[in-house]
């Protein structure tokens, strides 16, 4: 696989960027109406909320989950310089916050060894960041959503580039 399909297609197994505010929560909505599965959801009126205003419906069938019990969530718009683009920076912050809070990568540190003059990260430099705090991840290219589903499913949370 050349490098260039190789970033067009990849997700790196560590992160998915998805978050509802503080509480790191990813929320997947299958419209499967011949099979439902069950949902015991406790944020089942916060999750339905999200899903309307997201326009993805008004039932919210599966829901999934892997947060922590400690704050793992990192505001890009409070990274200070180059916020705006801090999107990779975060990213990792956060993916090393979920995987070892004693170890934290802070986009701060991230953001002065990879484009310290600001600008955009690609995959290779998030998979750069990944490697240089030791943090394990793998890329996979994703053709369907049942396959991102079947990652998450495994316990992995994703960073989708």
């Amino acid at each position: 696989m050349t490098n260039f399909s190789r970033r067009l297609k990849l997700i790196l197994i560590s992160f998915i960027t998805l978050s509802l505010g503080a509480i790191g929560i990813f929320t997947w909505t299958y419209f499967d109406q011949k099979n439902p599965p069950e949902v015991v959801n406790p944020t089942k009126d916060l999750l339905v909320q999200y899903s309307r205003q997201w326009g993805l419906g008004d039932e919210v069938i599966v829901h999934v989950s892997h947060d922590r019990e400690y704050l793992w969530y990192v505001d890009q718009g409070s990274t200070g310089f180059a916020s705006s683009s801090n999107c990779g920076p975060t990213s990792v912050e956060m993916v090393s916050r979920w995987y070892n809070p004693a170890k934290i990568a802070l986009s701060s540190d991230l953001r002065k060894k990879y484009h310290p003059m600001g600008g955009w990260w690609y995959g290779a430099d998030i998979e750069n960041a990944l490697s240089d705090t030791s943090i394990p991840f793998e890329v996979v290219p994703i053709t369907l959503a049942e396959e991102l589903v079947d990652l998450l499913d495994l316990g992995n949370i994703l960073i989708i580039n």
